[in-house]
């Protein structure tokens, strides 16, 4: 094709220029003020806003609630239902049931370095006398990563195979992302009340948009050679993205579960304001009462954050059929690696309620004590 020849006072950098120049020529003949037109401004807004406020306060202690406070409620009773259930369940495996589940899971799909992290940090609540609230903030970030996933995994889909779709959504994962957390708490309180309900929807308003995003992203990164190599085999498109694009896409959106768990992990404390309890709790009561368990608590959020980033890690980079090609024999070895673990999970929750195990850890048993006795003398030295 022949190239167009393009003049060089039509290119960009020229434009850019002549802008600029007409911009400092008019100011130089008139530089006057000119102030944002009145006319342009919206006075009203935060009237509008008020009366809105004041609208759901008076629907929230309404005795008849509309049917929209209704359905909010009820999505709330099913969230702290299910928060419930984790937290339930984890006390019923006992501290040692829980310990070894959360391991032998690490260590089937991560591999030793992941179970380590996981047995790691697991421990250091154990040591620092925060395992009850631990589990509570792990309660929460299951149901708040799960709810999350379930709605932005989809949304990412069809994000992926849809360009107009993308362009639609984008603008409101921006927005979700950018907003300030504290920005929304209020309407999310006065939908959702205070509990566990409304922190785990604040958290998935700013979790929601990675999975989204690096769900898109892995279905739009399968080579488009082989996605037409599997439609010209006479495959329909259900088949292709079950069969080609999501498997090939499985260590993006295992990276996408990665990273949906540390942003949903990066509001625990913001969650600890409006109920979500856990560790986010103690840190922010902490701060002006107890500093150095604040601290601690901290850490734990931390230790638990990277636990569960070095697991799903190396669990995405095992699993990834693009680096790991497995024969049937290798499969059903797994297959039966995934049973052991199973049973050895069984056995060990077993035991330990035989043994009379305790659903949590044992304070008397743990370091706390010593470690806030460390930690305040760090904090007064500094002061």
């Amino acid at each position: 094709p022949v190239v167009a020849h393009r003049p060089w006072w039509r290119g960009k950098l020229v434009q850019v220029a002549g802008v600029v120049a007409v911009m400092y020529l008019a100011y130089r003949v008139r530089p006057l003020d000119y102030p944002w037109p009145d006319r342009l401004t919206w006075n009203s807004l935060s009237a509008h806003l008020d009366d809105f406020h004041i609208w759901l306060l008076d629907q929230r202690s309404a005795e008849d609630p509309s049917f929209v406070f209704a359905l909010f409620d009820g999505f709330a009773t099913f969230v702290d239902n299910l928060v419930d259930w984790f937290d339930r369940l984890l006390l019923w495996l006992t501290w040692v049931g829980t310990t070894a589940a959360a391991t032998l899971v690490a260590l089937r799909f991560g591999g030793w370095r992941a179970a380590a992290w996981v047995a790691g940090a697991l421990a250091s609540f154990a040591l620092m006398g925060l395992w009850e609230q631990s589990l509570q903030t792990l309660a929460l970030m299951l149901a708040a990563v799960s709810l999350s996933l379930g709605l932005g995994i989809p949304l990412g889909i069809v994000a992926g195979l849809s360009n107009r779709f993308h362009r639609a959504i984008t603008p409101l994962l921006d927005a979700m992302q950018i907003v300030p957390a504290f920005a929304y708490l209020l309407p999310v309180v006065i939908l959702f009340s205070v509990g566990p309900g409304a922190a785990v929807v604040s958290t998935m308003i700013y979790a929601i948009p990675p999975a989204v995003r690096i769900t898109a992203l892995g279905i739009r990164r399968v080579p488009v050679n082989t996605v037409e190599a599997a439609t010209s085999m006479g495959s329909t498109r259900g088949q292709v993205l079950v069969k080609v694009q999501l498997p090939l896409s499985r260590r993006m959106l295992l990276l996408g579960v990665n990273q949906t768990i540390l942003f949903a992990l990066s509001m625990v404390v913001i969650a600890g304001l409006i109920g979500g309890g856990g560790l986010g709790d103690v840190v922010t009561s902490g701060l002006y009462s107890n500093p150095a368990l604040a601290i601690l608590a901290g850490a734990a959020i931390v230790l638990l954050a990277m636990a569960l980033d070095r697991a799903t890690e190396a669990a995405a980079d095992r699993t990834d059929p693009a680096r790991r090609h497995l024969s049937e024999t290798a499969r059903k070895r797994l297959h039966v690696a995934t049973l052991a673990v199973a049973a050895a999970v069984a056995v060990a929750v077993a035991l330990a309620k035989g043994l009379g195990a305790a659903a949590i850890y044992p304070e008397r048993a743990s370091a706390q004590e010593w470690l806030l006795v460390r930690v305040q003398s760090a904090l007064d030295y500094i002061q």
